[in-house]
């Protein structure tokens, strides 16, 4: 507490100084003299005698002019406590003009009985209670801690190191207000007490738990919310917003807009702010970049927003990446719908001339053998083309067959023990007649096991893994005009690895992907017409994942293709395999044998 130094000279004479002197003086002098004139008589000397004897007159003397020094300090000591007494009087009444006057709440405590000792006129008011009932209740009267806390809290308010104190404070009205404290400690004539400042902090405490509770439901919405300045930088952004682009919201505060949004230029961002003032709101789908650099897609709304002068704009940001993607993929799925369309038109198109082909012929070579029943060579001739044609649409039955049971997931494996050697055999044989047909076109088919063919026993269903086989046989035949055809086998860990080469035209690379879906079929010859429903590649996959392997081609125009599968190596015992070697069909001799048919269409 500042104070103003008190001059206790100031006002007093040096007449009244001297009248304490002489006083003094006065005083001591006849006490002296009369104190010598009674030790006298005490020692029989008559009292006449002895106030004749200058002595006592001398020493009297000396007594007051001593006592002259004596009174006057004991004068300046009086007059400096009077000044002291002023000052401290002052001190108070600018101290009660201070708190009284001042428009906060002010109370001064008894530290040591925790009363309330005094209270301005704004703590009165405040509390609603008079003067005098305010003065002579506990603080606990009104601060609705516990008793004992508040002593602690006291005990406190003694060190040195004070801070302020919220408290819950009750009025006389029963209103329970939300009060922050500052408290100091001063001392006044040998006694300590506590004066505190009173602030009702109720509304901002209100407005602090709405603040909460509104960044709180900002911080739980799922869309990103943010606030930028109109240098295009951020102020504000929820804790999805953060979330979205893996970044802390704090970390984002003061960043330009373009950290985040790729597609922003100046000159958008000046666009943006002009449709915003003339408009208020904007809309739009953007891109947003995450901090690891990856991007999504977002719908943006914007809101011009013009606070304390300053000019923001609020938006938010709801992530629409799935959104996009099932747009592209319903893009997709409509373009391989047409696609599909056009496809099974076409296919219908092909399927109806690819079956009336053979048909033709065989129901045209029919009649021919009726009218040429006398000719032998001819009949040969046209048994083996009705044969041949029965043969192609039978082919073109399977695979619509094939195709169907596999879209429905209703074509079964039925594994059985397989010797790799004894099947290449039977495919060698059924090729035979292709390929003497196809001699003179110079294309030669070989089959290669790696290994000891003996020792490849394994267990799968033949029959399907045969069909794969002889698709693909079949379509290198298709496309080779000369060269070779090589058909392998090796084993590759615990899968069986096959592969089909041939040194035909080749397939651009475009359609390695193409050749394996439905109805796909390649025209490579423009003046020769290739047969086909283009569902033989399509098969060849489907069988060849149900048998637990997967099919892939490496191919070039004019450098040949290469078809590879493989299926899972289950190996089977040698005992399980087969032991009736197939015939070959150059040597084997038909005669005497009879041939059982069995069929229910007679």
């Amino acid at each position: 507490m500042n104070t103003t130094k008190y001059d206790g000279f100031k006002g007093h004479t040096d007449y009244s100084k001297y009248i304490y002197m002489v006083v003094g003086f006065g005083v001591v002098f006849v006490i002296s003299l009369v104190i010598f004139s009674v030790d006298d008589h005490l020692h029989n000397v008559d009292l006449k005698i002895s106030l004749q004897d200058p002595r006592h007159y001398y020493m009297s003397l000396i007594f007051g002019f001593v006592s002259i020094f004596f009174t006057n300090a004991l004068w300046k000591r009086n007059i400096r406590e009077e000044g002291i007494f002023k000052e401290l009087q002052e001190s108070e009444e600018k101290f009660k003009t201070v708190s009284y006057k001042n428009s906060s709440v002010g109370l001064i405590i008894d530290p040591d009985t925790t009363k309330i000792t005094d209270a301005n006129d704004a703590a009165i008011d405040y509390y609603g209670y008079d003067y005098s009932e305010l003065t002579s209740m506990d603080i606990s009267k009104v601060n609705i801690l516990p008793k004992e806390k508040l002593k602690s809290i006291i005990r406190e308010l003694m060190n040195p190191v004070q801070k302020p104190y919220k408290f819950k404070h009750r009025l006389k009205s029963g209103e329970i207000r939300d009060v922050e404290v500052y408290s100091t400690l001063f001392e006044t004539r040998n006694k300590k007490y506590i004066f505190s400042f009173v602030y009702d902090i109720t509304e901002r405490i209100k407005s602090e738990e709405l603040n909460k509770l509104l960044k709180h439901s900002l911080d739980v919405y799922t869309d990103g919310i943010y606030w930028l300045d109109s240098d295009n930088k951020f102020v504000y952004i929820n804790e999805a917003g953060g979330k979205a682009f893996g970044i802390k919201p704090d970390e984002l505060l003061g960043k330009p807009l373009a950290y985040v949004n790729p597609t922003t230029t100046p000159e958008s961002l000046a666009d943006l702010w002009q449709k915003l003032r003339s408009d208020g709101i904007f809309t739009a789908e953007t891109v947003h970049r995450r901090l690891d650099g990856t991007e999504f897609f977002v719908e943006i709304r914007t809101v011009y927003v013009k606070y304390m002068g300053k000019e923001f704009y609020n938006g938010y940001a709801r992530d629409i990446t799935e959104r996009k993607l099932a747009e592209k993929e319903l893009v997709k799925a409509k373009e391989k719908a047409e696609e599909s369309d056009k496809l099974k038109t076409a296919f219908l198109q092909n399927m109806s001339h690819e079956i009336r082909t053979p048909m033709n012929a065989i129901m045209g070579f029919s009649d021919l053998l009726l009218e040429n029943s006398d000719n032998k060579k001819k009949l040969e001739y046209y048994a083996h083309i009705i044969k041949h044609r029965s043969n192609d649409l039978l082919n073109i039955i399977s695979d619509i067959l094939d195709i169907s049971k596999l879209e429905s997931g209703t074509l079964n494996i039925n594994p059985e023990v397989c010797n790799i050697k004894s099947l290449f055999d039977e495919l060698n044989i059924i090729f035979y007649e292709q390929q003497k047909g196809r001699q003179g076109e110079q294309v030669t088919l070989s089959f290669n096991i790696s290994g000891d063919p003996d020792q490849i026993i394994f267990r799968t269903d033949v029959g399907k893994l045969k069909q794969v086989l002889i698709n693909l046989i079949s379509n290198a035949f298709k496309f080779t005009e000369r060269g070779s055809i090589i058909c392998s086998c090796r084993t590759d860990q615990n899968v069986l690895l096959f592969s089909v080469v041939d040194t035909g035209i080749g397939i651009p690379g475009d359609k390695h992907e193409s050749v394996f879906e439905r109805f796909t079929q390649l025209q490579p010859f423009p003046n020769k017409y290739v047969g086909g429903t283009g569902l033989g590649l399509s098969v060849v996959k489907g069988i060849v994942e149900l048998l637990g392997g997967k099919v892939w081609l490496e191919s070039e125009p004019g450098k040949g293709s290469s078809f590879f599968f493989t299926i899972k190596f289950e190996e089977a015992g040698k005992s399980e395999a087969p032991t009736e070697p197939t015939p070959d069909m150059k040597d084997h001799d038909h005669k005497g044998k009879t041939i059982l048919i069995i069929e229910d269409d007679y």
